[in-house]
């Protein structure tokens, strides 16, 4: 006890109290470094949002300026009186005045955007100036004697035609009023009025462009001061714990990575980690060992070494509806039983035993062999197409080829086999399909095989 009192260095207690003092005072500055970032983004999204809504208004305005020149062109050429009423309609508020009243309070004072609201309100009134020729037209169509539309509006009905005009013909006040709204007068001084929008829209951009700069710069240099306490926040945690983190805490931590990834603990810290490590190592290498020889049991047929039922299920379903063709085989060892009874259950393991080895031996490493009964086995040939069919058919026959001709200790054997394909990986019909052509074989004779054909 004495000895840990006069150890030098500084105690693992007053660092901590250091440590708490001096993340208050980094804490109470990022505080601040926050809040100058969220000023900064507010001021941003403040001018994002003034330019997409101003981006808005302007469309309104646009829109109301060329749904006014299309409602006195439809009424030119059709003479309805609904598309004159329209045009009012629009001319009393939808747009265009609603568009500039909400442009004026969104800008308000800001000087960065006077000079777009200037071009918005010459626009305007460029806008009402091109009512000029419009009302013109209208009054020239209303006066027209085959206009037969119902009462017409003040402004039309106030509006006085030239002297000139009002003993035209018909034809001619039609052709004055094309004139009036498809001549190069009305096309060019609507094209002011374009222009006047895009103009408050560049302008509007320059200016928010201008200003979020500002800001950007802004929230720039605030991110930058707190990346700067950030560092410096761990370079004093790194001072302070680095002692622990290494003989500790790191190897805590790996261990912790090591339990999730199933793997064993590395030897390194601290004696009393390192004798953790290494007691956790065997318990946990006596554990692999019994669980794979466990999971091999389970996947396979103890007796013949291929898989399992339960192990050919598994991998069925994760082969359905797969995009690769496929084929099924069933083989059911003929005669199975007589073999049992006559030579008695070893003769028959062994007969299962030969089987399941020539099948390993005849099929690819990729293809899957089950035993998926007593004396029944199956083969999922992985990727092999019906037009595979006579490679196939050379290994069936060699397989019931060397099963006849037994070797020294070995009784001759035959089995029967049914062979479906699949396009689309494996289907319950593959199985059923297999089936029905194993029980074709088995129906004419056995020790053979036969391929499923749709009828």
């Amino acid at each position: 006890m004495s000895n840990e009192n006069n150890s030098p260095g500084i105690r693992i207690k007053t660092a901590s109290r250091i440590g708490v003092l001096v993340g208050f005072v980094i804490f109470i500055l990022v505080i601040f470094s926050i809040s100058k970032i969220e000023n900064s983004y507010d001021e941003l999204e403040g001018r994002i949002k003034l330019y997409s809504e101003s981006q808005g208004y302007l469309a309104d305005l646009q829109r109301g300026s060329d749904y006014m020149t299309a409602q006195t062109r439809l009424f030119v050429v059709t003479q309805n009186g609904e598309y004159m009423t329209r045009y009012f309609k629009t001319v009393d508020g939808e747009y265009r005045n609603e568009a500039v009243r909400n442009l004026t309070r969104l800008i308000g004072d800001n000087e960065s955007y006077q000079a777009a609201l200037s071009a918005v309100r010459t626009a305007f009134n460029e806008s009402n100036a091109l009512m000029e020729y419009e009302l013109h037209a209208m009054k020239l169509i209303s006066q027209m004697k085959s206009y037969t539309g119902e009462k017409l509006p003040p402004s039309v009905s106030a509006y006085k035609l030239p002297e000139a005009e009002q003993n035209l013909s018909d034809e001619a006040k039609r052709n004055l009023a094309f004139e009036l709204i498809y001549g190069e007068k009305y096309l060019r001084d609507k094209g002011k009025i374009d222009k006047n929008i895009q103009e408050s829209l560049a302008t509007l951009g320059s200016a928010m462009n201008r200003d979020s700069i500002e800001s950007t710069v802004a929230l720039k240099e605030s991110i930058t001061t707190l990346k700067l306490l950030q560092f410096i926040s761990l370079i004093i945690l790194v001072a302070l714990f680095g002692g622990i983190a290494i003989l500790i805490l790191r190897p805590l931590n790996l261990y912790v990575k090591a339990i999730k990834a199933g793997k064993a603990f590395e030897v390194t810290g601290a004696y009393e980690v390192k004798y953790l490590a290494l007691t956790y190592n065997n318990i946990f290498e006596i554990n692999r060992a019994a669980q794979a020889q466990l999971r091999y049991k389970m996947e396979h047929d103890a007796l013949t070494n291929v898989l399992s039922r339960h192990a050919f299920e598994e991998c069925r379903s994760l082969l359905e509806g797969s995009p690769k063709p496929m084929g099924f085989l069933i083989v059911d060892v003929d005669q199975f039983k007589s073999v049992n009874d006559k030579y008695g259950h070893e003769a028959g393991d062994a007969a299962l035993v030969r089987v399941a080895t020539l099948l390993k031996q005849s099929f690819r490493g990729t293809d899957i062999i089950a035993r998926f009964g007593g004396d029944e086995f199956v083969v999922l040939l992985v990727d092999m197409a019906a037009k595979e069919r006579a490679v196939l058919e050379r290994t069936l026959k060699e397989i019931n080829e060397r099963l006849k001709q037994p070797g020294e200790n070995e009784m001759p054997l035959s089995v029967s086999m049914g062979v479906a394909f699949s396009e689309a990986g494996y289907t319950e019909d593959l199985m059923r399909h297999a089936d029905e052509a194993l029980y074709y074989v088995k129906e004419h004779g056995r020790a053979n095989h036969h391929f499923y054909e749709e009828t």
